[in-house]
């Protein structure tokens, strides 16, 4: 992450794709359970899903803490690719209704998006990136 400017930690729609069909896949196994202590009413929903805190958790951390410790975006495209455009999200949203409103959006012109759970490395502490 220090040599490559946080604009270029961007994910294409290809990407998201695949991410999404990565979490539904755990999800269906029952990898990515729902929060005991903070349940999500619609984590078993199919278009909803588990919430960005859970997909976190089970995912994204094992999986980028496996590759290197880098963010999921750039375990992806370890050149990174320059972002077009940017979207926010709420930890608590489920992931496949996120995932569905970005492809459906997905802007006509746009290659690659920065999305902060995606884009930044969530293993350790990650101020002094953002500082």
């Amino acid at each position: 992450h220090h040599d490559i400017d946080p604009s270029c930690w961007g994910v294409t729609l290809s990407d998201l794709r695949f991410f999404e069909r990565e979490v539904l896949r755990l999800w269906e196994e029952g990898n990515i359970p729902d929060h005991e202590e903070f349940p999500n009413a619609l984590h078993n929903d199919p278009d909803i899903g588990p919430n960005i805190y859970q997909v976190n958790e089970h995912y994204i951390k094992p999986t980028t803490e496996l590759a290197g410790g880098m963010s999921w975006a750039l375990m992806m495209n370890p050149d990174g690719l320059r972002c077009d455009f940017f979207v926010t999200h709420c930890w608590a949203e489920g992931v496949f209704e996120f995932c569905g409103k970005i492809r459906r959006n997905w802007p006509r012109e746009g290659k690659n998006l920065w999305c902060c759970f995606l884009a930044n490395p969530q293993n350790g502490d990650i101020s002094e990136l953002l500082g």
